[in-house]
């Protein structure tokens, strides 16, 4: 199972390389999936950073909430207010 979502991150890597910075809403999309899958291999710190990125260019209730849920997680409340 998690070889899986190891290879779906490498491809949605992969895809995020052919996709030019115009295609924002794409990049946000598959930033996304990168994010919920370091989420389902519980590499929290990874899947914060993806949706960290996600926060600065185009802000979310989802993502917002999936980044209070890896806070959480790692028992980071501090981070959890902000």
């Amino acid at each position: 199972q998690d070889k899986k979502y190891t290879f779906a991150i490498k491809m949605y890597r992969m895809a995020l390389d052919q996709i030019p910075n115009t295609g924002k809403e794409m990049r946000l999309k598959i930033m996304r999936n990168i994010g919920n899958a370091f989420v389902r291999l519980g590499q929290f710190p990874d899947a914060i950073q993806s949706f960290e990125t996600i926060m600065d260019g185009n802000a979310d209730f989802q993502t917002g909430f999936n980044l209070i849920v890896c806070y959480y997680a790692l028992g980071d409340e501090e981070k959890m207010r902000e």
